[in-house]
């Protein structure tokens, strides 16, 4: 099972690549902007691709139903990733 993995910066899509790799799990990484996150993970999981997020800031509530709304009629697992606030504030400034 191959999943689809979306974070807010590129950084961040090249450690989940690794981090994945390190594992054995088949991966793809994808930067989208923050307003964008949940539309694109809506597109994966409509594909039938079990999706994860990396998210540089709070997702709204409204965020996490609609990918839980998603999850369920696609049948396919939905995993939410937020980084600590300063590992957050450090990652967004490196890659400034």
């Amino acid at each position: 099972m191959s999943w689809a993995i979306l974070c807010e910066s590129s950084d961040l899509a090249v450690q989940c690549l690794a981090a994945g790799q390190a594992i054995g799990l088949s991966v793809t990484t994808a930067v989208s902007e923050a307003t964008e996150l949940r539309a694109d993970a809506q597109k994966q999981l409509a594909r039938g691709v079990p999706t994860a997020l990396v998210f540089l800031t709070d997702p709204s509530l409204d965020d996490l139903v609609e990918l839980s709304h998603a999850a369920r009629e696609s049948a396919q697992p939905v995993a939410i990733c937020l980084p600590s606030h300063g590992a957050a504030s450090s990652i967004a400034s490196s890659a400034s």
